[in-house]
């Protein structure tokens, strides 16, 4: 039988390699559902495939943004608690040019072995350097108080990822429920008022049709300007680039979004579409997707 933390480090070096390369592909494989995460002010339990993807964005941006070029964890202890089953702990170090960007940090880790796989089942950490959270469910950082800019413009950013990613891959289950009824869309021309989930299911696949149609293999969306007013809103400001294999296929633009916090939920419920002829370029026409119309 092979050693406890010879098993623990292999898996441990995936991980490190999928944050690294911002590769999800291969942190899913690394990690089963349910997921238990468990840190001093944060329990939750991730069960579904957007829910991990949502908590290794999270972790991948935050590496991003404090500019790490090296990532290194080491196995402390681990042993075999059965057979198919491996606890153990390993100390991380967040590195930029050789130089620690953060403070260094014991975790530990359960692995089970899942049809001759190792595969991480389980985390906990008393202190994290960055913050993992499943934000639309509300869980992370304390917003009882006024929303942090810090706080608000990641939250903000992790938003639209998911938006971007929903659409690309014409996800309504993981989208509709980030999205607030009524949902209002003003245009340059015109405000549109989504009341049901009809008629947002019909704004959002025209959408997705306007990404097929232009083989868009990339959404990028980039948090521009954003500001929490109280605990319970967020506004933002984001540009968009919408690109087949790095070629642009619609014109950048900017919009602006509302985010509330409802039932510790946060989901959209006012954009502002900057997009040039929307209504030509989504393929609507709108009235005809059911939506309500307020003229400005």
């Amino acid at each position: 039988m092979r050693a406890a933390a010879e098993i623990y480090q292999e898996v441990l070096n995936g991980m490190s390699i999928a944050f690294m390369q911002q590769d999800f592909g291969i942190a899913r494989r690394l990690m089963t559902t349910p997921h238990r995460v468990q840190t001093a002010g944060y329990s939750a339990v991730y069960s579904t495939e957007h829910e991990l993807w949502t908590m290794f964005n999270d972790f991948c941006r935050a590496l991003t943004d404090r500019e790490v070029t090296n990532l290194v964890r080491t196995v402390q202890s681990a042993e075999y608690l059965d057979s198919g089953c491996i606890e153990g702990t390993h100390r991380s170090h967040f590195l930029r040019n050789g130089s620690p960007v953060a403070a260094p940090y014991v975790m530990t880790l359960r692995m089970d072995r899942v049809q001759g796989e190792w595969k991480i089942s389980a985390r906990k950490c008393d202190g994290l350097p960055f913050t993992w959270r499943n934000v639309f469910e509300g869980h992370g950082a304390d917003m009882s108080g006024a929303v942090q800019v810090e706080n608000a413009a990641h939250f903000f950013q992790q938003y639209i990822d998911l938006a971007a990613h929903c659409l690309l891959n014409r996800d309504f289950e993981q989208y509709g429920p980030t999205i607030a009824l009524p949902y209002i869309v003003v245009e340059a021309e015109n405000t549109f008022v989504l009341q049901t989930e009809e008629e947002l299911r019909g704004a959002f696949d025209k959408f997705c049709g306007m990404l097929q149609n232009y083989k868009a293999t990339d959404m990028i969306s980039t948090a521009r300007a954003v500001e929490g007013f109280g605990p319970d809103m967020i506004v933002g400001r984001f540009s968009t680039h919408i690109l087949n294999s790095a070629v642009t296929v619609v014109p950048p633009y900017e919009s602006a979004l509302v985010l509330r916090r409802n039932q510790g939920k946060w989901r959209a419920n006012l954009v502002v579409n900057g997009m040039r002829n929307a209504k030509q370029v989504i393929g609507l026409p709108l009235h005809l997707a059911g939506m309500n119309t307020v003229p400005n």
